[in-house]
């Protein structure tokens, strides 16, 4: 399990002795900003072998 940053997007890799066993080792989730007008939202999307299930729900 790690969060690394690089050019702005966040990534997330599952995994761990404390992890749900139903999430792949293996599995990542992305956060990228989008730059608005003064603002920032952040936009996720699911690295390989992480079900929609495991999505936060603004994700989905």
């Amino acid at each position: 399990h790690s969060v690394t940053v690089t050019g702005g997007v966040i990534t997330v890799a599952y995994g761990g002795p404390k992890a749900n066993s139903k999430i792949p080792a293996s599995a990542t989730l992305s956060l990228s900003p989008v730059q608005g007008s003064g603002s920032i939202t952040w936009t996720c999307k699911p690295g390989s072998g992480l079900s929609l299930q495991y999505l936060p729900a603004s994700c989905r």
